[in-house]
């Protein structure tokens, strides 16, 4: 039972204990944290998948992958919208109302959608010489964070147009893995390198903290809805609680 190629995403449900996995079998898969068990039916995306994004309320995800963009209904687990992605899909955010969504490309570029119709908005705008790995919108939804493949530096944009509130700037010593932003607006980072970064951003950039544990790169984040931990997943087969308070 379960996936049968390699797991590239995984997302929690907020408010639930259920969590979304993404597979290069090209399905989505949805599994209780208590027992391990599969919920539903499998939502199959066609080729295999590379992103995944949970909604904030809940009620749908969508996946992207090597063809396309998918929009699913969590609760019938049914295709909402779809839509063909102009060059593979890397990565996906989703806005706090749930109504963008923006797809970051294995070309280096970030678009922005309807996230309930797939109709484009504006993009595709180039921000990485690599394909786009991390991706996060600010928690109010006027910036857009990226980082990209063999790149250590961080890009930020404005979400709706190609203007940024200042310069790339370089963050780590190996390419960006993950992005996060905190509702206090701080911007937490993590990298090949094994470190986790907390970035000040309301000016130009500045380094508040740095955690060290994980012996491997740090491949994942993900953050509380309350801002108060950060969870990690690193190549070291470990996984971490940070409080970002402390």
């Amino acid at each position: 039972e379960g996936h049968t190629d390699l797991i590239w995403k995984l997302a929690s449900i907020p408010d639930s204990d259920l969590f979304v996995t993404g597979s290069s079998d090209g399905g989505c898969r949805v599994w209780n944290v208590k027992d391990g068990g599969e919920v539903g039916k499998e939502m199959v995306h066609g080729e295999r998948v590379h992103a995944i994004v949970v909604s904030r309320d809940g009620k749908t995800m969508a996946s992207g992958g090597c063809d396309k963009i998918v929009v699913w209904s969590l609760e019938s687990r049914e295709k909402i919208v779809e839509w063909k992605a102009s060059s593979s899909v890397w990565s996906l955010a989703m806005s706090q109302d749930s109504q963008t969504l923006v797809t970051g490309h294995s070309n280096g570029t970030v678009i922005l959608w309807n996230a309930l119709t797939g109709g484009h908005i504006v993009g595709p705008f180039k921000l990485q010489d690599g394909g786009i790995r991390a991706l996060s919108f600010s928690a109010d939804d006027s910036q857009i964070a990226t980082g990209g493949l063999w790149s250590d530096y961080i890009r930020v944009m404005y979400s709706y147009s190609a203007e940024v509130p200042f310069p790339p700037f370089k963050a780590h010593n190996g390419w960006i893995q993950s992005l996060v932003w905190l509702p206090n607006g701080q911007l937490i980072s993590a990298s090949f390198d094994g470190t986790i970064k907390y970035w000040d951003t309301s000016n130009a950039p500045l380094l508040i903290a740095t955690s060290q544990g994980h012996t491997g790169s740090v491949c994942t984040l993900a953050v509380s809805s309350d801002g108060k931990l950060l969870a990690s997943a690193s190549h070291d087969g470990t996984a971490r609680l940070w409080n970002t308070s402390t």
